[in-house]
């Protein structure tokens, strides 16, 4: 495996199968936590990219909102008027959609 992100305590990291063989046009993405066997992320290469860039986007921007709290009405309410990103959920142990 080829491990191309890792969470910057080194919790987890995501990596890709690689061969000699030469590589997928676009490869399933691989997470693993601690010492857990690896899982395959929803989207492929091209889809995980973009998700994660939103992801990044949105922990290091100047204002965030994170709530634990907010029932499924509130979030639907919420959201309501924005377009969501046509992608597989993010984040295998707490699904995400942008």
């Amino acid at each position: 495996m080829l491990v191309f992100g890792e969470e910057n305590q080194g919790g987890f990291s995501w990596s890709l199968l690689w061969t000699l063989d030469g590589a997928e046009a676009d490869p399933t993405v691989w997470f693993r936590e601690y010492d857990e066997p690896a899982i395959a992320e929803q989207e492929p290469l091209n889809g995980f990219l973009i998700q994660f860039s939103l992801y990044e986007a949105s922990m290091g921007a100047d204002y965030r909102a994170v709530s634990h709290s907010l029932t499924g009405e509130q979030v639907d309410r919420l959201a309501e008027e924005l377009l969501p990103v046509p992608l597989l959920p993010f984040w295998p142990g707490a699904p995400t959609r942008f």
